[in-house]
């Protein structure tokens, strides 16, 4: 009988989570369908992407330049260029028979050189002829396609008057139109001109043998695309033609079947998340949800949300080997067996957490779509890689919780690693690691890595380590700091103030300060739960200060400053921008609406100069008040504030259970402890940031760069988000 209670409470919970989830998607779809009732400059858009892939350049047409003289002149490529340049002509096939030896290399003569270049010049010259001859046609073409399209249909029923001044009105804007595009041909055309008689005529005039290679050799690499010349740039233009008509195809079957998509989205969510809740070996949950989300990329492509999952033979390669190894090991390997768990163990799921989650991530890609349709044309195809990103996301979700334990059994081995040290080896030892950790962030930063994978894998790692030190080390430095016993508690806050160190060197190494703000937020709550706010604020302060005169950018930090004190006159106009279209907004309560806000400005002139383009990510809470104006900003801000505050809450409470020392002393106490302060430190910190990056919009603190969690623009945060949400706060329950 004693466990009748605890199966109501998860009953309960289920069908709360239901219901709360089925809202949550009734409210996306309501959302949803004030955009679509909108989006016709959008989907204008891309049909002239579509439109477009058949006047433009191909590489059918136009092969590259390049390859066509590494198969005819490769030897002589080797021999005249540098290795670094040639190394795109090295042979690929080589005899793998032990006897057969390669055939002698031909001897470079001066004779053969002027052979050579004569023939580069000769394509050169024609190669820049034919492609100025295929952009003028592929303008005239584009401009007579725009015209028949554009041209007014009359019909019987309609009144005589009323048609002949609307075909007056539309004649007028398609002589307008038609002025506007001829002169920007006749600009490309010169633009064009002038780049050849920079770039390629000195070459052509140039007697044979007076030519350098190398230089002929990027003249070349321009007029195939890959130069970062205006010539290369024009020509990138033309050729990338077919790969915005494919992602305008795509989006276009999203936007068709936006809300089929939507609901399947969140049944599979749902129903992967029901996998994990399942008393099933851990094995058999991660083959089941492999097989889900495979059904998943099914589904999305018989509604056009995706492609065939046929067009991805590697994907399809990594699932398949990944269930035979599950299967294999789950009927012929070793036989795991985890902690039963008891009737009284806490349903440590929240049933807010899933419909949260679903609920504020789907507003934010609805958000990017809305920008998608009607910003700028440059951010045209945002939504279409964040709706891969997110239905990748809401698998990750669940397959996170599925691993959990082994997740939960390696922060436990490292926390035990770094938190006890005996000697001064060991303290060596830790310090040596924290070089290399913030030597190897730099040289990520410096091989090409953006900062929001540098930044999200920082954030990890400090969650990892303020977790395990907030654990063991903080209730002892709060007993003793109470206990007036300051100079004992000094050595024990020594790796909170590493972890800090370890931070602040991260961010000078990748001039990414915006993180450290939001780590050192989370460490002054902390900090003040153990020590008092004053001493935690006044630490976080300091720490924060040094992290800004060594290795910052002071020429970016002046920069916000002054937008920050005055954005009118300020150099950097985002904040002033910022400040008219939130007072915009604000004339209306309930904001513009749903694919009805202004993100390019009031006036019309052809050119969007609104909302800076960093819309989609630094200024979400400016976005989401364009949409539903002041009173719904504020609502879904502090909807959001409060679901991360009841995580927070509800791992507090169960935290004081697992924590005592008499439970401490079992491991699957200390895995149940340790889950609930990393879940409480990963709520925090979501919450933290999503107040530091709102108020840089607000004015409040000078723009930081801080993206919003599960709602901004941003592969690599979604999924970190999403993995430390669903491993700390989905419990499976173990079979």
């Amino acid at each position: 009988m004693s466990t009748i209670p605890a199966r109501l409470r998860l009953l309960g919970a289920g069908v709360l989570e239901l219901i709360l989830l089925g809202l949550a998607v009734g409210f996306a779809l309501v959302t949803a369908t004030g955009i679509a009732l909108n989006a016709n400059s959008g989907v204008e858009r891309w049909q002239t992407d579509i439109a477009n892939a058949d006047l433009q350049l191909d590489r059918k047409t136009l092969p590259p330049l390049t390859q066509a003289w590494c198969q005819r002149d490769g030897e002589a490529i080797r021999q005249m260029l540098p290795k670094a340049h040639a190394v795109s002509c090295e042979p690929r096939a080589r005899s793998v028979i032990p006897w057969q030896t390669a055939a002698p290399a031909a001897v470079r003569t001066p004779a053969r050189d002027v052979a050579v270049l004569t023939a580069w010049q000769k394509e050169l010259r024609a190669r820049t002829l034919q492609l100025r001859d295929l952009m003028g046609r592929t303008d005239t073409r584009r401009l007579a396609a725009e015209l028949l399209a554009g041209a007014p249909a009359a019909t019987a029923s309609q009144d005589v008057a009323a048609t002949l001044q609307e075909e007056v009105s539309l004649e007028q804007q398609a002589g307008d139109d038609a002025l506007r595009r001829q002169a920007e041909a006749s600009q490309r055309k010169e633009r064009w001109d002038r780049w050849v008689l920079a770039a390629i005529e000195p070459l052509l005039k140039l007697p044979p043998d007076n030519l350098d290679p190398l230089a002929m050799w990027s003249a070349a690499q321009s007029l195939d695309g890959i130069q970062s010349d205006a010539g290369g740039h024009m020509v990138r233009q033309h050729l990338s033609a077919h790969a915005n008509a494919e992602k305008a195809t795509q989006s276009l079957r999203i936007h068709n079947g936006l809300a089929s998509l939507l609901i399947l989205h969140a049944c599979m969510s749902w129903l992967m998340v029901f996998v994990v809740r399942r008393p099933w070996p851990g094995l058999a949950q991660s083959l089941v949800l492999t097989c889900a989300g495979l059904v998943f990329w099914v589904g999305l492509y018989l509604l056009g949300g995706s492609d065939s999952p046929l067009q991805h033979p590697r994907a399809l390669g990594a699932l398949a080997a990944s269930m035979v190894v599950l299967w294999l090991l789950q009927h012929f390997g070793p036989r795991i067996r985890a902690p039963l768990a008891t009737p009284d163990t806490p349903i440590t799921t929240s049933p807010l957490l899933l419909p949260g989650w679903w609920l504020f991530t789907a507003l934010g890609w609805l958000l990017l779509w809305d920008q998608s349709l009607n910003f700028h044309p440059r951010l045209r195809f945002l939504a279409l890689e964040q709706w891969e990103s997110w239905c990748v996301a809401a698998w990750l979700l669940p397959l996170a919780a599925c691993h959990g334990d082994l997740l939960i059994g390696l922060i436990r081995r490292f926390n035990a690693w770094w938190l006890s040290m005996r000697s001064s080896w060991d303290a060596i030892t830790r310090i040596l690691l924290a070089v290399a950790l913030i030597a190897g962030f730099a040289a990520l930063h410096r091989l090409g890595f953006g900062q929001y994978i540098t930044g999200e894998v920082a954030k990890a790692l400090v969650v990892v380590a303020a977790a395990g030190w907030s654990l063991w080390k903080l209730p002892v430095v709060a007993q003793l700091w109470g206990g007036q016993q300051a100079r004992t508690a000094v050595p024990i806050l020594l790796p909170a103030a590493a972890i800090l160190v370890v931070a602040a060197g991260i961010a000078a190494a990748t001039a990414d300060k915006g993180p450290f703000l939001v780590l050192c937020m989370v460490v002054v709550v902390l900090l003040s739960s153990g020590l008092g706010w004053t001493t935690g604020i006044g630490m976080v302060v300091l720490g924060f200060i040094v992290m800004v005169l060594v290795g910052a950018d002071m020429e970016v930090v002046s920069g916000r400053l002054q937008a920050w004190r005055d954005p009118f006159t300020a150099d950097l106009d985002d904040m002033a921008r910022l400040v008219w279209f939130q007072a915009a907004a604000s004339e209306s309560l309930w904001g513009f609406g749903p694919g009805k806000t202004p993100w390019c400005g009031t006036t019309h002139w052809g050119v969007c100069h609104g909302l800076p383009l960093q819309l989609q990510s630094d200024y979400t809470f400016t976005a989401i008040k364009g949409w539903w104006g002041p009173a719904g900003g504020w609502l879904f801000l502090f909807g959001f504030s409060l679901w991360c505050f009841h995580l927070m809450v509800r791992t507090a409470r169960e935290s004081v259970r697992w924590t005592t020392p008499s439970a401490l002393l079992h491991a699957s106490s200390v895995a149940t402890a340790l889950r609930t302060h990393l879940l409480f430190i990963t709520a925090l910190l979501i919450l933290l940031q999503t107040w530091v990056t709102t108020a840089g919009n607000l004015g409040w603190l000078p723009l930081t760069g801080v993206t919003w969690p599960l709602v901004s623009f941003g592969k690599t945060s979604l999924w970190f988000t999403s993995v430390f949400l669903g491993a700390w706060g989905l419990r499976r329950q173990h079979a």
